[in-house]
């Protein structure tokens, strides 16, 4: 059966090195490839000629197609808008990458595809002439025999982007590209398959130099010495693996980054001062007159821990006229539906004026038009949309009546306390004041305002776990370097930095942000001083929590002050915190 072969190349603002180069050597292949994909990551004024050039270097039977990047900005989100084009439509497919300013010899690929089919390869990699100049006739590199890790931890063994042939199933299971990574993306890329995670990688050479790689002084470049991008790329690279690094790796991969490109990669982290989080002073203004809906669950225990909250830190002020509704969704166990009976009975002893929207309330209004629903929507526990749906009519009701009241809808799983940084840059849990944090952002004339969640998100379970499961990975490999009475190292400056760069850190599936799902977050032990071995005992303990729907590594931290009015920007994101 004959193989199935893709060529990627990503480019970046260079139309005449694509055309003239890149392609050109692509449409002189004596196999050519089956699919032909041009990622383009340039800027708006050059597309237009990108895509332009590519049908002119298409012959025969070859598919072109002309992608924009659609994914974080840099060579590793173009390459990945084309591994996840490929998946739907080659999920076979070998992969052929070329950058934009290399060029291939006419039997590369043919020579590829005859390795790799003969070996039985998942992987192959030819030899490089590295060309200093157009006019340089080249220096022919060491062809790579095998993915050794302990080399590429320190150095790229020839292994690069205009060499890398590669099975698209292993890629994909190993990850695809670090979008964290402006840089050294190939080493980090040929680790992860060095090391698979689900299953091993066949990998072979190429005896040939077939693969021309051009590094023209005068021009841009993401290896060029002393660069920014050069120099944030192995920073990066060292602080996701230094901790799987022996100490002669770190020694030998620090010396070499600052000899040969002139960056030191250990530099300290720039991050923000912590500025402790707090409510501003006091209000003193008028009365606040505040409705808190909430939709139950089976599981009573996290609408009774908010009657608790609610009634201890709202209720019992003197400023504030709390009502509190419940909108019931256990569906029609009896149990449930008596455990909400006594927990609410409880509430109301204790002063809170609580009203639950019963099972027999809804299906009544239901029946009466003046709620919307299905038999089937109403039979058992309704869906997230038809429950918001009905306990906002109840608020909008609840409201209507009380001009000026501010409404407020929570999950009922969350507490009134916020997890903020301390000043040794620590996360722990706050009091918050609510009442002046509502009325000063009620005072910026928002007619919705939603507000964060701390702790764990608000996600299904199977939305948090990949990049969970890509934090232990690298948490065992650092814990697995370290004995177990090594004190264990204080990285919480690295997870605030990627906090910063990536709003969406701890969620898997973000249609906004794709950066953040290769990029380890360290464990933070539960306090300082603990040993290796403490952490070790402490982290494998909250494993399972993992599957519950917990953050172990990723807990979402306030960024910015509670009740902060000056930070608000516009946002179409569902909150369980709305106001």
């Amino acid at each position: 059966m004959r193989m199935t072969i893709a060529a990627v190349i990503a480019t970046h603002n260079r139309p005449g090195l694509l055309a003239n180069r890149a392609l050109a050597s692509v449409k002189y292949q004596t196999r050519p490839p089956d699919y032909l994909l041009v990622v383009d990551d340039s800027g708006p004024t050059t597309r237009p000629a990108n895509r332009e050039a590519l049908p002119g270097f298409v012959a025969g039977e070859v598919k072109a197609l002309y992608l924009e990047n659609h994914r974080t900005p840099g060579l590793s989100g173009a390459c990945n808008s084309a591994l996840s084009w490929l998946q739907s439509v080659a999920p076979d497919a070998y992969v052929a990458f070329l950058d934009d300013d290399d060029s291939w010899a006419p039997t590369y690929l043919q020579r590829c595809e005859e390795t790799v089919a003969h070996k039985g390869l998942d992987m192959a990699a030819s030899g490089i002439v590295y060309h200093s100049s157009i006019d340089d006739s080249g220096t022919f590199l060491r062809i790579p025999d095998q993915l050794d890790v302990d080399e590429l931890l320190v150095r790229n063994p020839h292994i690069q982007g205009s060499n890398l042939f590669v099975r698209l199933r292993k890629l994909l299971e190993a990850g695809g590209f670090d979008e964290g990574l402006v840089s050294t993306t190939d080493r980090d890329v040929c680790i992860r398959l060095a090391r698979p995670r689900l299953g091993p990688v066949r990998f072979g050479p190429v005896h040939e130099h077939l693969v021309h790689h051009y590094a023209e002084a005068g021009r841009s470049r993401l290896s060029t010495p002393g660069s920014e991008v050069k120099c944030l790329g192995l920073t990066s690279f060292f602080r996701k693996y230094r901790g799987r690094m022996s100490g002669e790796q770190r020694t030998a991969f620090l010396e070499r980054s600052r000899d040969l490109f002139g960056c030191d990669a250990d530099a300290a982290i720039a991050v923000p001062p912590v500025t402790e989080q707090h409510t501003g002073e006091p209000y003193h203004g008028e009365h606040l007159d505040l409705i808190v809906g909430a939709i139950t669950s089976p599981e009573v225990t996290g609408v009774t821990r908010l009657l608790e909250d609610l009634a201890a830190r709202i209720a019992s002020r003197d400023d504030v006229s709390l009502k509190v509704v419940l909108l019931e969704n256990g569906g029609p166990d009896s149990f449930s539906r008596r455990a909400l009976a006594n927990t609410v009975e409880d509430a109301s002893g204790r002063g809170l004026d609580v009203t639950v929207k019963a099972l027999e309330e809804q299906e009544s209004d239901v029946k009466a038009g003046v709620l919307a629903a299905t038999p089937g929507q109403l039979s058992g526990r309704k869906s997230i949309a038809v429950s918001r749906t009905m306990l906002q009519h109840y608020l909008y009701l609840e409201a209507k009546p009380r001009p000026g009241a501010v409404v407020w809808v929570l999950d009922d799983d969350v507490r009134l306390e916020g997890l903020a940084y301390r000043r040794d840059g620590s996360a722990h849990p706050e009091d918050v004041d609510y009442v002046p944090a509502i009325m000063r952002l009620r005072e910026t004339g928002s007619s919705v305002v939603l507000g964060q969640v701390t702790g764990d998100p608000p996600l299904p379970v199977l939305s948090c776990v990949r990049t969970q499961l890509v934090d232990l990975y690298h948490n065992l490999q650092q814990l697995s370097n370290l004995g177990p009475d090594v004190p264990y190292p204080d990285r919480r400056d690295e997870n605030r930095l990627l906090r910063l760069d990536n709003s969406d850190y701890y969620y898997d599936l973000s249609r906004s942000e794709t950066g953040h799902l290769e990029s380890p977050f360290w464990y933070e032990a539960s306090e300082d001083g603990l040993s290796s071995g403490d952490v070790f005992e402490e982290l494998v303990s909250r494993l399972p929590d993992i599957l519950g729907g917990k953050q172990v590594f990723r807990p979402l931290v306030q960024s910015g002050r509670a009740g902060d009015s000056g930070g608000l920007t516009l946002s179409v994101r569902r909150g369980p915190n709305t106001l």
